[in-house]
Order: structure tokens, then C-alpha cells, then sequence
């Protein structure tokens, strides 16, 4: 079967050769990562617009203040205990739960009492 009729008149599809296959496939390939590389290009400038729109939005921040210790805090005579006693509690529900991993380790960073009321 012939499909020149489909083609333009200077391609000849009966007498494509190997060399006439890996060009098509070569500009074929060529093609696509153009287009990819064109829309690289575009999401990265669009990312670049979009940081300088908020970099010209974003109000500078006031200094940063260090935190204080509060100054009617409970005595710290039983923390040792306190901290021994919650790491305990913790592990005992990690241990119980299938999810979790009974060998993982875990730190405790603070202990805050919750203000009710």
C-alpha cells in the first residue's frame, strides 16, 4: 500500500531507508526535549516571579526576643522524677502501639503544664 498521498510529495515512504528512520526518530527526540526544555524554562521563571512578588510583599521581621523564664514558676525539686515519670508513661504507649517501631528512640525536649480555665 502506498500512503504518499498522506505525506508530501518529496518524502517517499517505500523507500525509507535505516538512515531516513533514525533521522525522523532522532528529530522526534529532539522535538520532545525541546518542549520539555521549554517548559523547564517557563515553571522556573514563573517561580522567580512569584519569590520576588513575595519577597516585595514580606514585611521585615521585628528583632527576635529571647525567651524568658517565667518568674512565679513551681519549685524544681521533683523535675528529675517528673521527666523519669512521663519518659516512662511514653514509652509504655509506644510500646503498646503496633505502628511504632519498640526500638525507637525518643527525647523528650520540654514538659509544659497545660493552663485550664
Amino acid at each position: 500500500m502506498r500512503y504518499s498521498h498522506l505525506l508530501l510529495d518529496a518524502v517517499d515512504i517505500d523507500n525509507f531507508t535505516v538512515t531516513d528512520s533514525l533521522l525522523v526518530a532522532l528529530i522526534g527526540i529532539l522535538v520532545v526535549f525541546a518542549v520539555l526544555s521549554i517548559i523547564i524554562f517557563l515553571l522556573w521563571a514563573q517561580s522567580k516571579i512569584f519569590q520576588a512578588i513575595d519577597n516585595k510583599k514580606a514585611k521585615p521581621s521585628p528583632a527576635v526576643v529571647s525567651p524568658q523564664p517565667a518568674k512565679n514558676s513551681a519549685p524544681q525539686e521533683n523535675d528529675d522524677e517528673l521527666v523519669a515519670a512521663i519518659s516512662a508513661c511514653i514509652y509504655a504507649m509506644l510500646e503498646e502501639d503496633e505502628t511504632v517501631d519498640s526500638d525507637a528512640e525518643f527525647v523528650i525536649r520540654k514538659i509544659e503544664k497545660i493552663k485550664r480555665g
